[in-house]
């Protein structure tokens, strides 16, 4: 590799490092912007005890189905098996029990509360 190939892999390095400071910088301010002006939606949450059980796989279909439906509404539906036998709803798989508690830069996992 001479100097002049190096250069044009180093140019576009810089390139994308610049852009994804460009896209974190305009993400931090849009969300300061938020939090300043109080737009965050209070309707979000990770308590399970306000979780909504369906219980009729039927009715579930419907639901999961007009949730994909609204994607500038819905926040990654989907649904889960919990266990109920406690007075709040456990989730019965671990994966789901890690995205009820914390963060995820998955698709999916945060459900939007209407």
């Amino acid at each position: 590799m001479d100097l002049s190939e190096f250069k044009g892999i180093f140019w576009w390095e810089w390139g994308h490092r610049q852009l994804g400071r460009v896209i974190g910088l305009v993400w931090a301010i849009g969300f300061f912007g938020f939090l300043v002006a109080r737009k965050i939606p209070t309707g979000w949450t990770r308590k399970l005890e306000e979780a909504e059980v369906l219980t009729d796989e039927a009715v579930a279909d419907v639901r999961l189905i007009d949730a994909i439906q609204q994607a500038d509404l819905t926040v990654g539906a989907y649904l889960a098996d919990v266990d109920t036998s406690t007075d709040t709803p456990k989730p019965s798989h671990f994966r789901e029990a890690f995205r009820a508690k914390g963060p995820s830069n998955y698709t999916h996992g945060k459900q939007e509360v209407q």
